[in-house]
């Protein structure tokens, strides 16, 4: 039983746009390599949507990239990786956005093979962000979403969801105390 984040447990809310969109692209095998870029603030379900791309990449064999905030030290970039994708933009240090930029350009114009996509996400959008200007405007690319917080009701179906999967009893007041 995977409970980790994935594409197929992502409660959408008013984010459906935004989790088709993954889904089609994670899914397709002669997807575009246009960029996808995910805002929006904290519990908006950013990291969730990109482990849930790499989990369904992984699962049709690919291997990708992944740099986050807590990376200090990011790879150089590996041209067996079928998609890009990095996780709170927004915290980036100079080594890391440097890093960054280096994998976009090598995603967008390998020096061999197909062109690979490049999935990112951050507290703001492209244009509010304080990243080097280089790999600021590129983030902006292509495609964008604003992701929404889900709504209390939508936030306690999620942990009732949850919880009957993991075969456990919620009760009203025991939810009332996890959202507070």
């Amino acid at each position: 039983l995977h409970t980790g984040p994935s594409l197929t447990n992502f409660f959408a809310g008013p984010n459906g746009a935004a989790l088709e969109h993954l889904k089609l692209w994670a899914h397709s095998p002669t997807r575009s390599p246009v960029p996808t870029y995910l805002w929006g603030g904290s519990s908006s379900g950013k990291s969730h949507l990109l482990k849930g791309v790499a989990q369904a990449l992984r699962e049709h064999g690919a291997h990708v990239g992944w740099l986050d905030a807590s990376i200090h030290t990011p790879p150089a970039c590996d041209e067996s990786w079928s998609a890009v994708l990095m996780d709170d933009v927004h915290l980036y240090t100079a080594v890391q956005q440097h890093a960054a930029f280096n994998w976009f350009v090598n995603a967008m114009t390998p020096s061999t093979g197909q062109q690979r996509w490049v999935l990112a996400a951050g507290e703001l959008p492209p244009a509010d962000l304080m990243l080097r200007e280089d790999l600021r405007t590129r983030l902006g690319w292509g495609h964008v979403f604003a992701l929404q917080v889900l709504s209390e009701p939508e936030r306690r179906a999620v942990l009732r969801q949850e919880a009957d999967a993991r075969g456990v009893f919620l009760s009203d007041e025991v939810m009332d105390f996890m959202l507070n």
